[in-house]
């Protein structure tokens, strides 16, 4: 995965052949585009190894109190298990990007949680995700209470992909929240590309 990743960041460089270390943090600014690029590889390993399924572009269900779309649900069967904010890689602005993606986050989730409690899928609230691909940051909108912000194990609100090491916790941690309980996470190095 992480070849992957070093893979797509080279061709946004149009370097193709002499990427060697973890562009992912080293320089990368890419519009949301670029960054939806790089989402997808993370969500779709994701959702393999949680056993979920991607919907790109969600649209919320006509009962959401709210209209909107989601840039990707990940779903266990039909219950919502994710929402996902993709947002644009911008070191210098990120912090603002992702509050008023926080934000957005948060309606999708009520309007959401909303809609399924009314069918009697929800048991708890989907996991809310803002990411710039490099970035990552989780939230929970429980029934009744305010918002929670999810701490990485560091004790983090956002977790910076800053090498391999930190792409392994973070789809471990997501694995973990999201799908079936694994006894052994593999780096992400030894993922099949």
């Amino acid at each position: 995965m992480v070849a992957t990743l070093n893979s797509i960041v080279c061709s946004f460089r149009g370097n193709l052949s002499g990427c060697q270390s973890w562009l992912l943090w080293e320089g990368f600014v890419g519009n949301e585009a670029q960054s939806r690029m790089l989402i997808n590889v993370v969500l779709l390993e994701v959702c393999r190894e949680a056993g979920l399924t991607l919907h790109p572009e969600q649209s919320l269900p006509t009962s959401a109190p709210v209209a909107g779309v989601a840039d990707y649900v990940l779903r266990h069967g039909s219950a919502t298990s994710a929402v996902v904010e993709a947002k644009l890689c911008c070191p210098s602005q990120w912090a603002s990007l992702f509050t008023s993606a926080l934000a957005q986050t948060l309606t999708l989730l009520a309007a959401l949680s909303e809609a399924e409690s009314q069918t009697g899928l929800l048991h708890i609230g989907p996991l809310g995700i803002v990411t710039d691909a490099r970035r990552w940051l989780l939230v929970r909108l429980p029934q009744q209470c305010p918002p929670v912000l999810q701490c990485w194990p560091n004790g983090a609100v956002v977790l910076e992909l800053s090498g391999p090491s930190a792409l392994g916790l973070l789809i471990c941690s997501l694995q973990d929240m999201l799908g079936p309980k694994q006894i052994d996470c593999p780096s992400p190095e030894t993922r099949e590309n």
